[in-house]
């Protein structure tokens, strides 16, 4: 009885000396292995660039300045974490700065970053200080400055749209992008968010609006207030309601860190 229990013994010491090294082949063999994949997505819309390994999804999305509502590529599943970051610079009003520089005068307008243009030019001048002001209530967001790159997390929603028409739709729901802090969070839902971005500018939203008709006359007097009131009729035909989105110049490059949830499953 005894020799048959030392058998066993043994025998039960062999299988988990085995497993033992079975369970290193494994690690030896998930550290050194190569499970990056690398992927590169090319469309009129944008340009996506992602490096996916084990842990972590690294995402790169153009964001153009003249896009109103442009889908980033970037997803975020649920129990993911993620951190944004936006480079580069872009211009508001390019055929401003075309003029000035033409004219060899120094730009009423410059380049600005991710965090906008902070000052948003409201002339004492009573000829252009109405305008302007109203000019301001168009912006998409209040809370932003002109240029601050504006993010959308599509979860169980439209996807938001400038173009007038049944497709319309401009979220109430934005975060507001910090060059200092970059934007965080984690998906603590049971659905996909689709990110969404775009540059905070004006956008007109009815064309029967007294409002948005003396924002793009601005300071027009005279006989330049009849061509105004014609380019709109124009506009208003053509329902061209992103005219100040097509003066912008320039991209934003949107940088996404995502980490995948921690299972165990994942080590292996």
């Amino acid at each position: 009885m005894e020799h048959i229990l030392k058998s066993w013994s043994n025998f039960f010491r062999f299988l988990i000396g085995v497993g033992f090294i079975f369970v290193l082949i494994l690690i030896v063999f998930n550290k050194i292995s190569d499970n990056t994949e690398f992927n590169v997505d090319y469309n009129t819309d944008k340009t996506l660039i992602t490096i996916i390994d084990k842990k972590n999804v690294i995402a790169n999305s153009v964001l153009p300045a003249c896009d109103c509502w442009a889908n980033t590529g970037i997803e975020i599943r649920p129990d993911e974490e993620f951190e944004i970051k936006v480079s580069g610079k872009i211009h508001t009003a390019m055929d401003k700065m075309i003029k000035d520089a033409e004219d060899d005068k120094k730009p009423k307008f410059r380049w600005v970053g991710p965090e906008g243009d902070k000052n948003f030019r409201i002339r004492d001048n009573l000829r252009y200080y109405r305008s302007d002001s109203l000019r301001k209530t168009l912006l998409l967001s209040q809370r932003a400055n002109l240029g601050q790159v504006l993010f959308y997390f599509q979860k169980n929603s439209m996807k938001p749209s400038c173009e007038l028409g049944l497709s319309f739709f401009l979220p109430d729901s934005v975060e507001v992008y910090d060059v200092e802090k970059g934007l965080k969070g984690k998906n603590d839902s049971k659905s996909t968010w689709y990110v969404w971005a775009t540059v905070n500018d004006m956008l007109i939203r009815d064309f029967n609006s007294e409002t948005a008709l003396l924002a793009y006359c601005g300071g027009a007097i005279e006989d330049t207030l009849d061509r105004k009131i014609k380019q709109w009729e124009v506009l208003a035909r053509e329902n061209y309601n992103k005219i100040w989105y097509d003066d912008n110049f320039g991209s934003f490059v949107v940088s996404a860190k995502i980490l995948k949830p921690n299972h165990f499953w994942n080590f292996w």
